[in-house]
């Protein structure tokens, strides 16, 4: 990468850290987010049996299924 090129992109990592994932919004939705995962440990910490039991593929032993599942047919070679 020459100079110039190093440049540009250093300038646009700035911009972007001081106008996207600096400002004042972005550092509450962070602070947020941990208090949540953090309340989530703690009560799954002191309720480990409360935990949903899924099997191998990810499914839950509910029924329901997988959280991630695709929206397109999937097909085997």
């Amino acid at each position: 990468m020459d100079n110039d090129m190093a440049e540009a992109l250093a300038a646009f990592r700035a911009c972007n850290y001081e106008h996207i994932y600096l400002r004042d919004a972005s550092r509450a939705q962070g602070e947020a987010v941990v208090s949540v995962l953090r309340a989530l440990v703690e009560h799954y910490a002191d309720r480990p049996n409360a935990i949903p039991a899924v099997d191998e593929a990810g499914a839950s032993r509910a029924g329901r299924p997988r959280p991630c599942t695709p929206l397109w047919p999937t097909w085997q070679a």
